[in-house]
């Protein structure tokens, strides 16, 4: 009889204790979902982020050298209303990644929108715009006119270069480098190198990929590309640090928005 109690009780021991494991197993797994769940930040990994992978990329560099090729073409046509063809060409060729992006995950905070991004993007904008004109010796030139641009200055063709200039075309833009090809590369690297490297490469690829697209339409100087890639790393450092796209997003609206009041003041006091 005291065998059989002393092996019933080792049995309801060992059975206690397989519970007591299985629901501290249980507990580890619900925390680990929490965590998970709990995750609002794309730069420290996560499901979502981490579907942004190398066939994204790869889907990036394809629709980017498509649109910029048929964008280039279509620019350099002789056929009557062919050439008005070409900026949207661009903008397909880019958005048809963000779109496939968009649809494998969202990024845990990326498309947020805050004040802060409003008042970093305005101030920096400006910002640049005034430094550009300061290193170009603006100073000493005069306003830029339409006229000077060789710009149609037909009320409907106004509009729509100031729709793509200061709207469409920065948008699109932003959220091409700034959006899917710096959140690709960040993340594809993080793990492996670390997140400053990885930041410092993705910084670098996007606004060297940025200055690239601006030269494949006309020559630049080096004082333009320049000036061209630091608004492209400012852009890249802001999604770095805030997580964010839309600061970068406003910071290039602003920064061509300035540019063409310029052109305004320019024409009207012509």
């Amino acid at each position: 009889m005291r065998d059989q109690h002393n092996q019933t009780a080792v049995a309801n021991g060992a059975g206690t204790t397989a519970e007591f494991d299985a629901g501290a197993h249980r507990a580890i797994s619900d925390s680990s979902r929490i965590r998970r769940r709990r995750r609002t930040d794309w730069r420290m990994g996560g499901q979502e982020v981490s579907k942004w992978d190398l066939r994204v990329l790869l889907c990036a560099l394809l629709g980017a050298g498509a649109g910029i090729l048929a964008s280039v073409v279509l620019a350099h046509s002789s056929a009557a209303g062919v050439a008005a063809l070409s900026l949207p060409a661009l903008w397909i060729g880019l958005l048809v990644p963000v779109a496939y992006a968009v649809l494998r995950g969202r990024p845990a905070s990326l498309f947020r929108l805050r004040l802060l991004d409003v008042l970093w993007g305005v101030g920096l904008g400006v910002g640049l715009r005034l430094l550009q004109g300061s290193l170009s010796d603006a100073n000493a030139a005069s306003f830029p006119t339409a006229t000077s641009l060789s710009l149609d200055l037909a009320t409907s063709s106004l509009t729509a270069i100031t729709l793509a200039a200061a709207l469409i075309g920065p948008f699109v833009e932003e959220i091409f480098f700034r959006s899917v090809l710096i959140v690709v590369i960040f993340q594809m690297l993080r793990r492996s190198l670390g997140a400053f490297t990885a930041g410092a490469t993705a910084l670098l690829v996007s606004a060297g990929a940025f200055v690239c697209l601006h030269g494949a339409y006309a020559p630049l100087s080096l004082s333009s590309g320049l000036q061209l890639f630091l608004v492209g790393g400012v852009c890249s450092l802001l999604v770095l640090l805030t997580g964010r796209a839309w600061s970068a997003v406003i910071l290039h609206v602003v920064y061509n928005a300035v540019y063409l009041v310029l052109v305004g003041v320019g024409t009207a006091g012509a």
